[in-house]
């Protein structure tokens, strides 16, 4: 293969892809998500980490069909370019790309951050909020090289690489569950200080998002992106999704357990909401310390370098895959579609790792960054479900090795449920998104001429008249809401609300869909790039 050559290479498997979905589930979350999910929430916050790994699980359920009938890498960015066109596909581009891009920065933070216990030197922490200082920063530069070097190695050295790391990050956090669920766990924990739910049903919801609940699940979205490089992926990506996903949600839900049920009378002194105060920058780890466990401990700290590593190395690779996409759908200069001569697309990593620098500085920390992660991610999924059902009328005939059982009705409750999320994350947040998307939308033409040698057709610009609609009656209902909101739509109002809003959007979106004979041409010609 020649370095300009744009065929990949297939060479993961089933195992392999397992490994993949796993280790991106498991990074810095399960290091932090539990501690967080019981600050916002109380003992409820196990609820909120349980609610947040079956949305997932029900959206992940309608992408594997997507990606099943259309295993092309970089699938989440290609597949709406094929459904409904340019706007649609730089538009979830543009928001995967922003939070991938950041996964990366955030997983090598977490190290840093759970090593200062250690070394006090490289974070600082006022009122519970951590952030690194500029040693920190420094000190996360040569760990995202290293990263970026074994990406640009190619996939089969990133499957090899992340092998070993997926098995460690498996095996420790229920190693964890074990040892603390035998050593302390204390009934008392779970009604203190107000009650299993000590801040209602808004504050097990709020958790979903920013309590870092959804963040995990995220990854199973690696399994799709790098779907163009899978051995049999009509098989394979459904398995590994359901496998991965079941897994990875049993694991996360008990290790909340286990971090209620081992919390010290000292630790709950200042009530749940002061939790972070108490545990300091790694909540295992020092919860370990003081059960005696120091052999546990440090199997943690040595686990806040391993897992947030295996997790950023798969999102090194899965970003500039993304960016591959953008480039073959006209939206980013050509060069960056190469893969150099071991698939890898190394001109979209090494961008992506000098962008990916400029980050740290204006979000040096773990928590200041992961929900503006969670909700930029969860946001794009909504185009999933109006991607599948754009395609059983676009192409009902292609294989398709897992068909969803009762797909209209599990769509729309996936699309509802990627709304509910956003809408959690709050309306600081989703103003941001909704400027990013806005800027997108208007640099879109001027880049397609660039890099595509065109202007956006027709076609393409009308998923415009259902994003516009989508995201204006999200952004509208966010500022109004009890997120972050002004608090004027009464509680269970608002996400009646958001949910008559995207069954609308979702049926005006499979109107306005590309007909038939235009988005079977694109995706012949899709299948075609991608070796199938």
């Amino acid at each position: 293969m020649t370095g300009n050559d744009t065929s990949p290479i297939r060479a993961v498997g089933g195992f392999g892809l397992y490994f993949v979905a796993v280790s991106s589930m498991i990074g810095s979350s399960w290091l932090f998500s539990a501690m967080y999910s019981a600050e916002y929430a109380g003992p409820a916050g196990i609820l909120s980490i349980a609610i947040g790994g079956i949305i997932i699980l029900i959206i992940a359920l309608v992408f594997a069909e997507v990606g099943g009938v259309l295993p092309v890498t970089g699938g989440s960015a290609r597949v709406p370019q094929l459904t409904h066109g340019d706007y649609a596909s730089f538009t979830v581009a543009l928001l995967n790309w922003l939070g991938y891009l950041a996964v990366a920065p955030l997983e090598v933070m977490a190290i840093i951050e759970y090593a200062s216990d250690i070394l006090p030197a490289l974070a600082t922490s006022e009122q519970g909020h951590v952030s690194l200082t500029r040693w920190g920063i420094l000190t996360c530069i040569p760990l995202l090289f290293v990263l970026v070097v074994i990406n640009v190695m190619g996939v089969r050295a990133l499957a090899k690489t992340n092998g070993p790391l997926a098995v460690w990050k498996l095996a420790l956090p229920v190693l964890t569950i074990v040892v603390f669920l035998l050593v302390r766990l204390e009934p008392s924990n779970f009604a203190a200080h107000g009650g299993f739910m000590p801040f209602g049903w808004s504050g097990v919801l709020g958790a979903v998002t920013s309590g870092g609940a959804v963040l995990g699940f995220l990854g199973f979205r690696s399994v799709l992106e790098l779907g163009g490089e899978a051995r049999n992926p009509g098989r394979t990506i459904p398995l590994v999704l359901a496998a991965a996903m079941a897994s990875v949600i049993v694991i996360y839900v008990m290790l909340a357990v286990a971090f209620v049920g081992a919390l010290s009378p000292a630790q709950l002194a200042g009530g749940w909401s002061a939790l972070s105060d108490k545990t300091g920058a790694g909540p295992f780890a020092t919860m370990a310390l003081g059960l005696g466990l120091a052999w546990l401990a440090m199997l943690l700290f040595a686990d806040a370098a391993v897992s947030p590593s295996g997790t950023a190395l798969i999102y090194t690779g899965v970003a500039g895959r993304l960016s591959r996409a953008a480039a073959q759908n006209g939206h980013a200069p050509p060069p960056v579609a190469r893969l150099n001569r071991a698939g890898a697309p190394a001109v979209a990593i090494w961008i992506n790792f000098g962008i990916g620098l400029l980050l740290l500085l204006p979000f040096p920390g773990w928590q200041t960054m992961m929900t503006l992660i969670s909700s930029t991610l969860v946001l794009s999924l909504g185009f999933g479900p109006v991607c599948l059902l754009a395609l059983r009328d676009q192409a009902p005939d292609l294989p398709r090795r897992f068909r969803l059982p009762a797909g209209l009705p599990i769509a729309a409750l996936a699309a509802v449920l990627a709304a509910f999320v956003v809408y959690w994350g709050g309306w600081k947040v989703n103003r941001l998104l909704l400027l990013v998307v806005l800027a997108g939308w208007v640099v879109l033409p001027f880049v397609t001429r660039v890099f595509a040698g065109r202007w956006p057709r027709p076609l393409d610009i009308r998923a415009l008249f259902w994003m516009a609609p989508y995201f204006g009656g999200l952004a509208v209902v966010s500022w109004l809401g009890n997120y972050g909101g002004r608090g004027l739509i009464t509680a269970g109002v608002d996400l009646l609300l958001i949910a008559l809003l995207t069954l609308m959007v979702l049926a005006l979106s499979f109107r306005l869909r590309l007909p038939p004979a235009e988005a079977r041409a694109r995706i012949e010609n899709a299948l075609e790039q991608a070796g199938r």
